[in-house]
């Protein structure tokens, strides 16, 4: 009975997307009415998700329903267990506030046809809800594809500017070849028989020798890390977050790469099962490179959404880091670490979630007031927009890891997941490689905290650069409103973590037998509490004793009077960061001097520096080069001759059967 009541809240869910998929194309000339039948149905069928997600989460036993078989030997078959049931629970969370924001920022494009982008947005939503429900690889592949399109289709939204095109064209083409290794890592497991359901497939794991088994590994940590946005493979992300709206940004950001993180805890450690040490090794390297990388490039940005697409790789390498240490633990037979280092990877792709889909969200009111995305028109907002302020102030310090706030939570337990790694003595080697990961985190850290001081400053502080900024005034009410729950679990999972790490921990003991830990102690509101003391003792001390009269007058310039010229820009905040990583970044200066009628100076300095994108310059430049050259070498083979494409299909035809022999 209770089996049969979920499968029908399931059905209700996925109908009301459809819902909200197809009405607005009834309402297609009233721009209003799209809005409400688009983002209304996102918003209800949000809510139901969540509930069916927190419903897996923390049931013992699976449940779904069956759609029946859409290919042969192909089940269409939504499962949630709890794995599933986290992810799920997460994406609509953060979708159920997207689509209640979306209806009033979407207004800004009410010269694009929102009937599409509501199609678009809720096929995309739902197509992640069955990436991380379905238990068949062919079912997988499906909607995974399927999420892509639909991602890309958001993507290129405003397709006449020919960036957005372009980023477009990036963001297919990596995708896509991500998937033909995913492809591969199912063919070799599927082992040529059995069928293509997720036990089948951990059946046929057993079987597999441990070279079969590493291939299966390297191609999904290639095909996943390349949607998930890891060094080398990011070059798509800091081009189509910029393209895409900012509520769509804050989708992808927030949900759609950490489709990937599921992908590969489902095919590496539920269904493959750990392997060898160094596969943790790899995964943990991976994380520390692109974690370092994305925050020094995320430094360097002036762009708000490129910042944050920087910043996304770096979290995504973080909790790469906590996946990989719990690699490490599952390879030398050590349950209890692995599963609580793994928890805390979970724990901090939850809270990269709500702080980064907030910050998108923040950026997209200021877009919404302004228009613009760059920090150096921007300032002063913070007295034209405060409570925007105040809500992308939370997402900045909850991303900066600091105290009291989520991401400084889940942070804390990968430190101590690393050094743990280190205090086990396991081996010399993970003995230095531990400690050396935790001070990788922790440069990080830093520079996280200096990123978005940068972004926060420059934005919202000082006075307006431009009258672009100087004439804002604060959002709808519905976007603040969409904003503050998020702003509230940043502070709310700082300081109650362990109900986070606890629940997760349930998870991980699903994934891999003998790794069920009973729990977690934390002491965050200890520290709240403490914290709270100190703040109360030193306003009674300073009410007791007396404080000095505040005089407020204007700022003293050497008898200048100030303007926003003489304001530190987003490009000299970070200059110091760029000298020191200038062998990574490669920076390009340019000085120009013209004569001009100053008073005291007969010429002006004009200066400008760009850093150059390493991985562009060297990985993928020369990479395209060899791709255009070498086709152009095999173009004879399109000789226009039907004989000759017969030819090849026969010869294809003799290969394919010799091989399959």
């Amino acid at each position: 009975m209770f089996a049969s009541i979920q499968g029908n809240i399931i059905f209700i869910m996925i109908a009301i997307y459809l819902i909200g998929a197809v009405m607005p194309f009834l309402f297609k000339v009233n721009s209003k009415m799209s809005f409400i039948t688009g983002c209304i149905p996102g918003s209800i069928a949000g809510v139901i998700g969540l509930v069916l997600g927190l419903a897996g989460l923390f049931s013992t036993d699976p449940f779904g329903v069956s759609f029946g078989h859409v290919l042969p030997g192909v089940e269409l078959m939504i499962q949630i267990d709890r794995l599933s049931g986290f992810f799920l629970s997460t994406i609509c969370l953060v979708t159920f506030l997207v689509s209640l924001y979306s209806w009033e920022y979407m207004k800004i494009y009410r010269q694009e046809n929102i009937a599409w982008w509501s199609f678009y947005y809720n096929i995309f939503v739902l197509s992640m809800v069955f990436v991380v429900t379905v238990n068949n690889a062919i079912a997988f592949l499906i909607f995974w594809e399927l999420m892509t399109l639909t991602s890309y289709l958001l993507v290129t939204f405003e397709y006449r500017s020919q960036n957005v095109r372009k980023a477009g064209f990036v963001y297919i083409v990596m995708t896509h070849l991500g998937t033909v290794f995913i492809i591969g890592a199912f063919l070799i497991m599927s082992n040529g028989f059995g069928g293509w359901g997720y036990e089948v497939l951990a059946r046929n794991s057993i079987s597999l020798t441990a070279t079969e088994k590493s291939w299966v590994f390297l191609l999904a940590l290639i095909g996943f890390g390349t949607k998930a946005g890891i060094v080398p493979l990011n070059v798509w992300l800091p081009l189509a977050h910029p393209a895409a709206p900012s509520n769509v940004s804050a989708v992808m950001s927030g949900v759609m790469i950490k489709t990937a993180i599921y992908g590969m805890i489902r095919l590496i450690i539920d269904i493959l099962g750990p392997g060898p040490t160094w596969w943790g090794g790899l995964v943990l390297t991976l994380g520390i490179i692109s974690a370092v990388i994305g925050v020094i490039y995320a430094l360097m940005e002036q762009d708000l959404k490129r910042l944050l697409a920087f910043s996304s790789v770096e979290n995504i390498g973080i909790i790469l880091m906590g996946i990989g240490t719990s690699l490490v633990f599952y390879s030398l037979s050590m349950p209890v670490p692995a599963a609580i280092a793994l928890a805390a990877g979970l724990f901090h792709l939850f809270n990269h979630a709500i702080f980064k889909s907030l910050l998108f969200l923040a950026t997209g009111a200021i877009y919404y007031a302004t228009h613009t995305r760059n920090m150096e028109e921007l300032g002063g907002l913070i007295k034209k927009m405060p409570q925007t302020a105040l809500l992308f102030l939370i997402g900045a310090i909850s991303i900066s890891a600091m105290p009291l706030f989520n991401g400084f939570a889940s942070e804390y337990q990968i430190y101590q997941s690393l050094v743990t790694i280190s205090s086990l003595r396991v081996s010399g080697f993970w003995s230095i490689a531990g400690i050396l990961a935790a001070v990788a985190l922790a440069l990080t850290g830093t520079l996280v905290a200096a990123c978005f001081v940068k972004a926060f400053g420059i934005s919202f502080l000082a006075l307006p650069r431009t009258q672009k900024s100087a004439a804002a005034r604060e959002v709808p009410l519905s976007m603040r409103f969409s904003m503050a729950p998020l702003a509230a679990l940043c502070l709310g999972l700082g300081i109650f973590p362990q109900v986070a790490m606890n629940s997760l921990l349930g998870v991980v003991g699903q994934l891999v037998p003998g790794s069920r830990v009973s729990g977690v102690t934390t002491y965050n509101f200890n520290l709240a509490l403490l914290l709270l003391a100190t703040i109360l003792v030193l306003l009674a001390l300073s009410r007791l004793l007396g404080t000095p009269r505040v005089r407020k007058t204007a700022t003293w310039g050497c008898g200048i009077e100030t303007d926003a010229a003489m304001e530190y820009s987003a490009a000299s905040f970070s200059q110091p960061f760029r000298r020191l990583y200038r062998g990574l970044l490669q920076p390009q200066r340019k000085v120009e001097t013209k004569s001009s009628l100053l008073p005291y100076f007969g010429y002006q300095i004009y200066f400008e520096e760009h850093v150059k994108s390493v991985l562009k310059e060297f990985l993928y430049r020369p990479l395209r080069s060899l791709t255009i050259s070498m086709s152009k070498k095999w173009r004879c083979i399109q000789s226009g001759n039907i004989n000759f494409y017969l030819g090849y299909v026969f010869i294809t035809l003799i290969v394919l059967l010799v091989w399959v022999r």
